[in-house]
């Protein structure tokens, strides 16, 4: 790193240094100065400069010729730049660039415009950044139960991501119709370089772990409305034992994550139960005695639920549990 550097030695040798920020007036007695005004037009210099410091798209071309010029161009006369060697993955947005504002010399003007170019610019950003991510959705979107499917079962987990497999995915797609005017040829090393860096993991897996997160509490819900009365007169008697087992082990694990007493949790717990008992009412004679010899499974199906029939099958109903039946387990 060279620091302060004004000797024309140096500053030829900027031109091989990959990054060079010029920074600061000159000095003055700088011979690369330009002269300076003279006194009756100073007010109208100083706010000539303070415009010139203000964006705007007329000095795009300017900008351009400076890049081209190069570090080299502060032997003549110093400015305030940025050169590097890093190659920019995205074009210039001529768009975003000519809806940009002046904000001109009143501070007040200054103020509004300065809120106007903002909102431009974090919205391009914004839509700039979704598109970008968009290609890691797929790992990070949670799923919901299919229509007539049981939202019993577990759900199924989020696709395994693959760093590999991602950009071959990725290069044989593209980069999408949105991306492909907005970056350049090497869009795809700057995606490999998204997943080299040391913050990309550590957004993943919080992404992730909110994912499977929204997908539990989906098929939570998904639990909560379904009928399954409607759901059993489709299964076949091994289904239903499965289903016994799904709803009893979701209702295990409600009752044992209800210590916070919330309602929500109360609310979930005796629908589970009701389903329980509904889908226990249809099995054979046989498997609910089975079933019953466990006395925590006959602690769960306490009670005396009404008699029910199966939509469809009006021949099948399921034995009523009663109260008296169950006080021979112990709880």
């Amino acid at each position: 790193m060279l620091l302060g550097v004004t000797n024309l030695f140096f500053l030829r040798a900027l031109k091989s240094i990959p990054n060079v920020v010029s920074v600061g007036s000159p000095a003055p007695s700088s011979s690369r100065l330009l002269p300076p005004a003279s006194s009756t037009a100073g007010a109208g210099t100083a706010a000539a400069a303070a415009a010139a410091k203000k964006f705007s798209p007329s000095r795009l071309l300017n900008a351009v010729k400076l890049r081209r010029d190069g570090p080299l161009c502060l032997m003549t006369e110093h400015r305030e730049a940025f050169w590097s060697a890093y190659a920019p993955a995205t074009k210039p947005d001529t768009a975003v660039l000519n809806r940009l504002v002046d904000a001109g010399v009143s501070p007040r003007i200054e103020e509004s415009m300065s809120v106007v170019n903002n909102e431009i610019l974090r919205r391009h950003f914004l839509e700039l950044t979704t598109n970008f991510l968009a290609p890691f959705g797929p790992y990070l979107r949670a799923t919901a139960p299919s229509e007539g499917s049981s939202p019993f079962v577990d759900p199924p987990p989020l696709p395994p991501f693959r760093a590999d497999e991602f950009l071959d995915g990725l290069a044989a797609r593209g980069p999408g119709k949105f991306l492909s005017k907005r970056m350049r040829s090497n869009w795809l090393d700057l995606y490999r370089r998204f997943l080299e860096g040391r913050n990309f993991m550590p957004w993943f897996q919080k992404r992730r772990a909110a994912a499977e997160q929204e997908q539990q509490r989906v098929w939570r819900e998904a639990r909560m409305s379904v009928d399954v009365q409607k759901l059993i007169s489709k299964m076949s008697e091994l289904e239903r034992v499965d289903l016994f087992n799904a709803v009893e082990k979701h209702l295990l694990r409600e009752v044992q994550h209800s210590g916070s007493g919330t309602a929500d949790s109360a609310a979930t717990s005796q629908k589970l139960k009701k389903d329980l008992q509904t889908v226990f009412n249809v099995l054979p004679k046989d498997m609910q005695q089975l079933l019953l010899s466990n006395p925590k499974r006959a602690a769960l199906l306490h009670g005396s639920p009404e008699h029910t029939k199966v939509p469809g099958n009006p021949s099948l109903q399921g034995s009523i549990i009663s109260q008296t039946d169950l006080s021979i387990f112990p709880l």
